[in-house]
């Protein structure tokens, strides 16, 4: 039986007395419910304090990239930010930009005087362009390779600088009579430009003391894109990104990444850079004078942009890891509305895209060149790899 305790006398009484037997003293009734109470206080501070934890993350995380801008970047300068709808602007070249000047982060650099003596010979005049594209690429390891060229159908393939420096990263001129691209022929990787008609080729920037990388010319013919770092540094490591205005004045513009890519329309251009220990994808503004980032969904790193040739359009490769650069898939963003991206293809390596005014997306795979349509639809091999036995990579579609 039960037993309520006098706190007066300590005389044990029925559990439903309400006065003591003993000295009449009141008996106080038990607290009832007071752990319980205890139990719901702590279940709903846990609650509360979980939902504040959800809300932050998904603000932080889901939110904040997409209506947010000015994020902190991990570029030197000028500093990258989540890319905000970006507003139409006129067309200018670069140097006509409003924005304010950049002060070149190294000394003025001019081809040297000294030419190697192979011909050199003067661009060809602008002839009308062929009916159908043509794809440059590579051919061989990162390292030791040749730069070849094919008809847009895959067929009458024909190597354009075949010779036992390393020559790779083809970009076309605007008339598409020539190709420009890095050799390491002169002792440090520099940038040179050969006839794809004759095979003559010539030293476009020569410069011992840097390696010049990833050239890629403006539509309009008069300027060039490249990354450069001081001789002999990784070539899987950001530069400073420099712009040749032909034919010999160049101006670094502050910003450290690699192939970099001209916007059709010349507003701008896309580039790879290191953010928070990954490979991004970013896009420069001139006139607004900083960098967007694209690629904030990548989780694994994303490089190699490449532009539609209506400007409207950005397609890249995500990579199968942080550190493992081999491509796993290739994304297309939408640009000048809002940030997003759609998964176009993967399977065998997908990467280095490039998009044809023909409509058709070439890329480097596990299987060799293989092309796809910009819906998704359509993917098939164009140069299979076991028509050479060796890797082909970086295929470039002729504007």
């Amino acid at each position: 039986m039960r037993v309520r305790y006098c706190p007066e006398c300590g005389m044990a009484n029925p559990e439903e007395a309400r006065y003591c037997g003993r000295c009449g003293a009141l008996l106080r009734r038990p607290r009832r419910g007071v752990f319980r109470a205890l139990l719901w206080g702590v279940l709903s501070l846990t609650a509360l304090f979980g939902g504040v934890a959800a809300g932050y993350w998904i603000t932080m995380n889901l939110l904040l990239p997409y209506f947010v801008s000015g994020a902190p970047s991990a570029l030197e300068s000028p500093e990258a930010t989540l890319a905000p709808p970006l507003t139409p602007v006129e067309t200018v070249l670069p140097e006509e930009a409003e924005a304010p000047p950049l002060a070149p982060a190294f000394p003025i650099l001019t081809p040297s005087p000294t030419p190697l003596p192979l011909s050199p010979t003067p661009l060809p005049s602008p002839t009308p362009k062929p009916s159908l594209p043509r794809l440059a690429f590579v051919a061989g390891d990162v390292g030791r390779a040749d730069i070849y060229v094919a008809e847009a159908d895959g067929s009458g393939i024909r190597c354009v600088v075949c010779q036992p420096p390393d020559d790779a990263e083809p970009g076309w001129s605007p008339d598409e009579q020539n190709l420009v691209y890095q050799s390491n022929e002169a002792g440090s990787y520099d940038l040179w430009v050969v006839d794809v008609e004759t095979g003559v080729r010539r030293p476009l920037l020569l410069t011992p003391e840097w390696d010049e990388r990833e050239p890629d010319w403006s539509r309009d013919g008069r300027a060039i894109l490249f990354q450069r770092n001081p001789r002999g540094a990784s070539a899987n490591r950001s530069g400073e990104i420099c712009m040749l205005v032909l034919p010999d004045s160049v101006r670094c513009l502050g910003i450290r990444g690699r192939g970099p890519a001209w916007r059709p329309d010349g507003r701008g251009f896309a580039y790879m850079a290191e953010q928070g220990g990954l490979w991004h994808i970013f896009y420069y503004d001139f006139q607004a004078g900083k960098s967007f980032w694209i690629s904030v969904f990548c989780s694994n790193g994303c490089r190699w942009p490449a532009w539609s040739p209506d400007g409207r359009y950005l397609v890249y490769h995500e990579l199968v890891a942080p550190r493992d650069f081999r491509p796993l898939a290739i994304y297309s963003t939408v640009m000048d509305t809002e940030v997003n991206y759609r998964l176009l293809t993967t399977g065998d390596h997908p990467g280095r895209p490039s998009w044809s005014e023909s409509g058709w997306i070439a890329m480097n795979t596990d299987r060799g060149i293989e092309v796809i349509r910009p819906d998704g639809t359509g993917r098939r091999v164009l140069i299979p790899r076991g028509r050479f036995g060796i890797d082909l990579w970086a295929p470039a579609w002729s504007r």
